[in-house]
């Protein structure tokens, strides 16, 4: 499950992530607004959460950087804070996939940067002391299709296929 923190929590990443069958939860669903970070990255952890935000405070600050050592967190760091929330969630939800990968196969605690992009942009894994990769290569499941109001026009070649193949038929 992402984690998204309130520097990522719009309603468009939501509708986004939400449309694409991408788990997430947001910051101001769980906590109140002017919860620490120091406070709230140990419960996200404890969930078994992955933190993604773009607090570089997370990083820097050593009460922050100490509670994710302490919680063994799993942390994704967007590169800047100055794009839209639907820029964010549509990269979020492109690299998904190698997040929900990298989360799985290492241990925390670790930090990941994460930039604009296809599934190329979500870093390498930086190990704190104490996190390593997993003993055990998991792969990870395939993102659930959702049904959408697009219809995508078929070929020729299916239609004149479909044409010429007799009607189902059914028994009474």
């Amino acid at each position: 499950m992402l984690f998204l923190d309130c520097t990522h929590q719009s309603k468009i990443a939501r509708k986004l992530l939400g449309a694409l069958a991408c788990p997430a939860e947001f910051h101001k669903t769980h906590f109140k607004p002017d919860t620490p970070d120091d406070e709230r990255i140990p419960v996200c952890a404890g969930r078994d959460w992955i933190i993604v935000s773009g607090d570089k405070g997370i990083v820097n600050d050593g009460i922050n950087r100490a509670a994710v050592e302490r919680s063994k967190a799993k942390v994704f760091i967007l590169a800047d804070t100055e794009s839209s929330g639907a820029d964010w969630a549509a990269s979020i939800a492109l690299g998904a996939r190698k997040i929900f990968c990298l989360a799985r196969t290492n241990e925390g605690p670790f930090y990941c940067n994460v930039k604009m992009g296809g599934d190329s942009h979500v870093g390498k894994v930086e190990f704190l002391p104490g996190g390593r990769p997993k003993a055990v290569e998991v792969t990870p499941p395939p993102i659930k299709e959702t049904q959408t109001n697009i219809s995508m026009p078929k070929s020729r070649k299916t239609q004149e296929t479909q044409a010429s193949q007799p009607p189902l038929e059914f028994p009474d």
